[in-house]
């Protein structure tokens, strides 16, 4: 799979942080301030319920192995494609190795619980390697899927509106409680994943 310029450009933005945070590891995501023509990291995020529930500016950076930029923006892109996303979001370089600027697809914001998966998808592409395209392998092998197999296979069907109580994000919303059977987290999934939410009507028709 060749990446064309629309998802991974070879606009390289000069990424500042402070020293301390040279050490961040994989799997950070970074908070952005934008200064002149620099973009400012003010904060590294590890946790990524912490870090979905910020509010984002419209680039954030994404911390990974050495020159898997690339990687990071396929995997993605697999993904949106699959969901007929438009527009697509756009990934490019940096002047460090191992940030990428990812200006995500407002697509992602309509609901917390997408922007929860985007983030979920995000540490998934850490092992995903376009030479082998494992995508759907590397997706489901992720912890946080693992949790939500269910909701993340009716989610990738399309299945992306949220009907329901959003009680922290991805995995504390959808996943499975250890009391709860089968039949019955299915259903609850089904309830709360659905096509096309129910239209608002107007107040006079409540009354």
């Amino acid at each position: 799979m060749n990446l064309n310029h629309e998802i991974y450009t070879k606009e390289k933005k000069n990424v500042l942080y402070l020293l301390k945070d040279k050490r961040r590891g994989q799997g950070f995501f970074g908070i952005v301030k934008k200064q002149n023509n620099n973009l400012f990291c003010g904060h590294w995020e590890n946790c990524r319920d912490r870090f979905h529930r910020i509010r984002w500016s419209s680039i954030i950076l994404y911390k990974h192995g050495r020159g898997w930029g690339k990687h990071i923006a396929a995997f993605i892109n697999k993904i949106e494609l699959h969901l007929n996303i438009n527009p697509i979001s756009q990934f490019g370089p940096t002047n460090q190795r191992t940030v990428t600027w990812i200006k995500y697809s407002r697509w992602w914001l309509k609901n917390r619980i997408r922007k929860g998966f985007f983030t979920v998808a995000l540490r998934a592409a850490l092992n995903y390697n376009l030479k082998i395209d494992n995508w759907e392998e590397v997706l489901f092998d992720c912890k946080y899927v693992k949790w939500t197999a269910l909701a993340t296979r009716r989610f990738l069907k399309g299945y992306t509106e949220f009907n329901g109580k959003d009680t922290g994000g991805w995995c504390w919303t959808l996943e499975r409680s250890w009391v709860m059977n089968q039949k019955d987290y299915q259903k609850r999934i089904n309830k709360m994943l659905i096509k096309d939410l129910p239209p608002v009507l107007p107040k006079s028709c409540h009354q």
